[in-house]
């Protein structure tokens, strides 16, 4: 089973749970978001951050919590940024 492929439970495999990231203050920290991967890969899985669509969450610093959903199915990390 490659990344991506085939079925089985929705798991989060980009970020890592435990991830740290290291906000860059010369860069828009809209650029800065956490790449977003789940396996099986699909279009309908839903991203939020700290409960906020993830594509409109603003990186600031601290502890995140990071969730994907799929139907009845959702897996969550919690990453740090410094």
């Amino acid at each position: 089973d490659e990344a991506g492929d085939g079925d089985g439970p929705l798991a989060i495999v980009v970020p890592l749970d435990g991830a740290r990231f290291a906000l860059e203050p010369y860069r828009p920290a809209t650029t800065q978001r956490p790449p977003l991967q789940a396996r099986p890969a699909g279009a309908d899985v839903a991203w939020t951050i700290d409960g906020e669509p993830a594509d409109r969450w603003v990186p600031r610093p601290g502890r995140h919590e990071i969730t994907a959903r799929r139907g009845a199915e959702s897996a969550t990390v919690t990453i740090t940024y410094d």
